[in-house]
């Protein structure tokens, strides 16, 4: 009896230690689920990260393995999935998949890049093997996200579907003459987050429909450092830029929101310096 009970004590020893040894592994690898140091052929690393969100949509993904993957063992294994909402949608023949690093790390890209706000999912089935033949212990399954954000504040706090429009502008004449002013500029506010600073143009004129004076692109930026839907047209500082009687045409030529999608149409706007502004 106390030999039986020995040797289930030094059985669940072993096991404990093979657990540790495999949790261990994970920990400072930070291998996904199912797979462990004690597994000759495994994934070792993904970029990005295993449950990763706001993912650069220009991003190529890579797995890398702890040897050399036969590459025809991919064909059918692997298979690559897109969740938008509760739409699930297989890309697989959509990815370019390819190996390198000696055919250890499996390298996917898409032609048109990652989109925006989808959570995807790389699926690799036991058929994946080793160029040794050696197989994967079982399916693994690596997700990430280039979305999901929160309300508030930051890139992607307001996604809206459709082409980005915009839903306000507002003159705004500020400064003294002591601190450089007045200065002219005009807040500019889409419905949604844009991916990159719109492109507005302004066109001066001396009294209503007389010949335009310049026409230039507007100096534009992020009116708030953690805002993306607002921006700011600086148009310039000092009384001649509020001399009575002027006229300034904005145009919104371009925005792009955060699918991809550009504004639709031109917004035009037609601005008069207000009298005693200087």
């Amino acid at each position: 009896m106390a030999n039986r009970i020995n040797r289930f004590s030094i059985h669940m020893m072993a096991l404990a230690i093979i657990i540790a040894i495999a949790g261990c592994g994970n920990d400072s690898q930070n291998l996904p689920p199912g797979f462990s140091t004690i597994n000759g052929f495994q994934i070792t690393a993904s970029s990005p990260d295993v449950g990763a969100s706001f993912v650069p949509l220009d991003q190529t993904i890579q797995v890398r393995f702890s040897e050399s993957v036969d590459p025809n063992s991919l064909a059918g294994n692997l298979k690559i999935t897109k969740t938008v909402g509760t739409k699930v949608t297989d890309v697989t023949a959509q990815a370019q998949i390819t190996t390198s690093d000696n055919d250890s790390v499996v390298v996917i890209s898409f032609q048109q890049g990652l989109e925006f706000n989808v959570k995807y999912k790389l699926t690799f089935l036991s058929g994946v093997s080793s160029i040794t033949k050696k197989k994967l212990a079982r399916t693994t399954e690596i997700a990430f996200s280039t979305g999901v954000a929160d309300d508030g504040f930051g890139i992607g706090a307001k996604i809206k579907p459709g082409a980005p429009t915009v839903v306000s502008r507002e003159r705004q004449i500020y400064g003294t003459p002591e601190e450089g002013g007045p200065c002219l500029g005009f807040l500019y506010r889409f419905n949604e987050d844009l991916q990159i600073v719109p492109r507005i143009t302004v066109q001066s004129q001396r009294g209503f429909g007389a010949y335009t004076e310049s026409s230039f692109d507007g100096d534009v930026s992020r009116a708030y450092v953690d805002s993306y839907d607002t921006y700011y047209l600086h148009i310039g500082c000092g009384c001649e830029y509020l001399l009575p009687d002027y006229y300034r045409i904005i145009e919104v030529k371009e925005a792009v929101d955060l699918e991809g999608l550009y504004m639709e149409q031109v917004d035009h706007k037609l601005f008069k310096t207000p009298a005693g502004a200087c």
